[in-house]
């Protein structure tokens, strides 16, 4: 991400944006004139605020520009939002998600994360090759399926142990999407 204003030193904001090549950021702009927001935004800015800043619009372009990240997977990371910081994890590194209620807790080789954001959140992100909803409270990364134990319902279990549940409803959804694989 990087911060520009419209108004600088020998210059706009706007200039410094188109006069990058290889732009692989997301640029806000945070100004105090609200004249040059379309100049920005055709400049290819992704969120333009206005000056004195409310906290949720701030909140909401933020949400909006790590939204543009997520899903650019430039880097097959996904940032993880908790208590106003965000861990950034690899897709691969990741094994599981499970729903605490209005949290999600990401399970990693390394670590269990707890995320403000709930499932559902994260299934719109995730890649749908790699990432399957398999029961109402976990979404799995198939890379890290190790055993499928069908019956009516079914059983994952995964490169750290731990078994999941695949409800009956998802049974059959979840058995072609292994088969496409």
């Amino acid at each position: 991400m990087v911060f520009l204003d419209v108004q600088i030193k020998g210059g706009t904001g706007i200039d410094v944006l188109e006069g990058v090549n290889d732009k692989n950021f997301e640029a806000i702009f945070i100004t105090a004139y609200d004249r040059y927001a379309i100049d920005a935004l055709n400049a290819s800015a992704s969120y333009y605020l206005l000056k004195p800043i409310r906290d949720d619009e701030f909140k909401k372009g933020m949400s909006v520009v790590l939204s543009k990240i997520n899903k650019s997977n430039l880097t097959n990371t996904l940032l993880i939002p908790y208590k106003g910081s965000y861990n950034s994890i690899k897709f691969d590194d990741i094994i599981y998600f499970e729903s605490d209620g209005a949290y999600t807790n990401v399970i990693t080789k390394e670590d269990r994360i707890l995320s403000s954001k709930n499932l559902g959140y994260y299934e719109k992100l995730l890649p749908k090759e790699q990432f399957k909803r398999s029961h109402h409270s976990y979404i799995v990364n198939v890379k890290h399926f190790q055993l499928l134990i069908k019956s009516r319902t079914g059983t994952l279990r995964m490169s750290n142990g731990i078994e999941i549940p695949i409800s009956q409803r998802r049974m059959q959804e979840f058995m072609q999407f292994l088969l496409d694989q």
